[in-house]
């Protein structure tokens, strides 16, 4: 079982699968084994379809694992938050925040009776983890005041708890950072993003650490919204490289590091840098995720957008109608609906199809009004092109 884990830890997500399907076989045919055993191993192979985007199949094995762990002895509270937590975060893989937000309500309530007397007070870890990751359910659904309060709470009862340089304080810092981020208090969001960066920088002596490379990714896209390029480039890159080292050159992780640096280029005005990015975070995502996955959408928009600002018009077509087609289902106010749309706006301005273009631009607006934009180059695109087709 713990092959398979490292194998998934290193993006080697092939041979991780084999090794864990085959250490639950083992374990099944040994009836002396816990249950706690199992269901680990099937935590650990979930978490592994996860990531190559078996969705489907990783909530069914979970759900399996469910109700093993439900209907044995009347349930182990500690053993069934730990699988009500995996079960959230294929929710949150899947983009169903609702269901990651119910469900996690349920760990935090659990966690909170598991708490001894003397811990009343202060928590626990695992109580923190499970209110961090409430708040971000709730901050993905747009409820930021229950956000906040949760993660205030999960930060005090960490800061409390931990050394003052442990990861999981940086987690928290983290979401923290994102949440003023996404409401346009950026300098509180520079401030939480810097602090877990040297908190990871400090807790692992190897800069190529991938929760290193993490912070950084995170602390370059505020600066990115800021265009504060040179360091926000300068963090990308490294963060990209450390990705590479620690798990070679085909994982998730890397096709996401590529589209952020191409997304960043394109923004800086330099299409012809960012296009090599976007091709190839494009192919990764193909050789690793289904074809309907959503997260193609983000290496494909990008693709499609520098080929139009370098003139590939012919060859920009389908990335852009393909990224748009996976986004369609996002609400319109979405900022990702919007870039899909303003990116196929400016495909149908190109092929002069006038009318389209005025549609899909008239679908962009209302998910890039918003100031606190992750990339207001993308609003900018949109003004201009608004003003050629008022002209027309």
């Amino acid at each position: 079982m713990y092959r398979g884990d490292l194998d998934r830890l290193t993006g080697k997500l092939e041979a991780a699968e084999a090794g864990l399907r085959e250490a639950l076989r083992l374990m099944r045919a040994q009836p002396e084994l816990s249950g706690g055993d199992l269901a680990l191993a099937q935590s650990k192979l979930c978490r592994t379809l996860v990531l190559r985007g078996r969705l489907d199949e990783a909530r069914s094995l979970l759900d399996a694992a469910l109700a093993e762990t439900r209907a044995r002895a009347g349930g182990d509270a500690r053993l069934l938050s730990e699988r009500l937590n995996d079960r959230a975060s294929v929710d949150f893989a899947a983009g169903d925040s609702d269901g990651a937000r119910d469900t996690l309500a349920e760990v935090v309530k659990l966690r909170r009776a598991l708490l001894a007397d003397a811990e009343r007070a202060s928590g626990s870890t695992d109580l923190a983890t499970a209110l961090n990751n409430l708040a971000l359910a709730h901050m993905q659904l747009g409820d930021g005041s229950a956000a906040q309060a949760l993660f205030d709470e999960a930060l005090a009862m960490r800061r409390a708890l931990l050394p003052p340089q442990h990861p999981e304080l940086a987690q928290t810092l983290s979401n923290l950072g994102l949440l003023h981020q996404s409401q346009g208090n950026l300098e509180a969001a520079e401030r939480e993003l810097r602090e877990a960066m040297q908190i990871r920088r400090q807790a692992f002596a190897n800069p190529a650490h991938p929760l290193v490379a993490q912070a950084e990714n995170n602390l370059a896209m505020l600066l990115h919204s800021r265009s504060a390029w040179d360091e926000a480039e300068a963090l990308l890159r490294g963060s990209l490289d450390a990705l590479e080292q620690a798990f070679g050159a085909a994982h998730p992780l890397i096709a996401t590091a590529e589209t952020n640096l191409g997304n960043l280029l394109l923004d800086r005005g330099s299409p012809e840098q960012a296009l090599p990015h976007f091709d190839r975070a494009v192919q990764l995502r193909a050789h690793l995720l289904p074809e309907a996955h959503p997260h193609r959408a983000y290496s494909l928009l990008g693709q499609g957008l520098a080929r139009l600002d370098l003139g590939q018009w012919d060859s920009a077509g389908e990335p852009i109608e393909t990224g748009h087609r996976l986004r369609q289902n996002l609400p319109a106010a979405d900022p990702l609906r919007a870039e899909a749309e303003l990116a196929l706006a400016l495909l149908k301005w190109r092929q002069r199809d006038v009318a389209a273009a005025r549609s899909a631009a008239a679908a962009a607006a209302p998910g890039l009004s918003a100031t606190t934009l992750p990339r207001p180059a993308l609003a900018a695109r949109l003004a201009r092109l608004q003003a050629e087709l008022a002209a027309r």
